[in-house]
C-alpha cells in the first residue's frame, strides 16, 4: 500500500490482496448487519403528554407529563421508528369534558396510532391509568409580610422604613 501526494491531489494505491480483503470485510459487514437487524429487540421510548385546558379551569391533580413505553420489534422497524418519529406525543383536548379517564387499553391504542409502523408491539406502559379532572381556577391575593427582627452591628442603623416590593402576590 502506497500513498502519493502530487499537486494537491492525494492518491492511495492498495495492493490486490489488500483490496480483496477490504471487499470481503465489507461483504461480511453487510451480511452481519442484515442478520442483526432482522432479529427481535426490546426497547423503551418516552411519550410526552400534552393537554389543552379551557379558560378558567385547572387540573385538580397534576397528571404525569410523560410515559415510558416498552416496545418490541425487529431491528429494521425499530431503526425506522427511531429516525422517522424520534418523539412520541399524545394530545388530549379537555375543553369539551370535565373529566377524562384513560385506561391501559386506551393509552395503548393512542400510542399505537403515533407509531410509524404497526409491526412494533407495545409490551408495557409505566402508568396503568391517566385521570384528568377539571375544577374552577381560583385566585387569591396574599400580602407579603416581613416576619423578622432586624439587628445591626455597632455604628450601623436603619436609614428608612423597610419596604417590600411587591406588597402582595396572586396565587392561582
Amino acid at each position: 500500500m502506497t500513498a502519493k501526494a502530487n499537486n494537491n491531489q492525494f492518491s492511495l494505491q492498495i495492493g490486490e490482496d489488500r483490496a480483496m480483503l477490504i471487499i470481503c470485510i465489507g461483504i461480511a459487514f453487510i451480511f452481519w448487519l442484515l442478520v442483526k437487524l432482522s432479529q427481535q429487540y426490546p426497547t423503551k421510548k418516552a411519550v410526552t403528554i400534552n393537554y389543552t385546558l379551557p379558560e378558567g379551569k385547572a387540573l385538580s391533580t397534576l397528571p404525569p407529563t410523560d410515559l415510558t413505553v416498552s416496545l418490541s420489534g425487529n431491528g429494521w422497524d425499530l431503526m425506522y421508528e427511531y429516525f422517522s418519529n424520534p418523539k412520541l406525543m399524545l394530545f388530549f383536548d379537555l375543553r369539551q369534558v370535565s373529566q377524562l379517564d384513560l385506561n391501559r387499553g386506551q393509552l395503548t391504542n393512542a400510542i399505537e396510532e403515533q407509531l410509524s409502523t404497526s409491526d412494533i408491539n407495545i409490551l408495557q406502559i409505566n402508568h396503568d391509568r391517566l385521570f384528568f379532572e377539571l375544577e374552577d381556577l381560583l385566585e387569591q391575593k396574599v400580602p407579603i409580610v416581613l416576619k423578622s427582627q432586624l439587628s445591626f452591628s455597632d455604628d450601623y442603623q436603619l436609614k428608612d422604613t423597610i419596604r417590600i416590593t411587591p406588597d402582595s402576590i396572586v396565587l392561582q
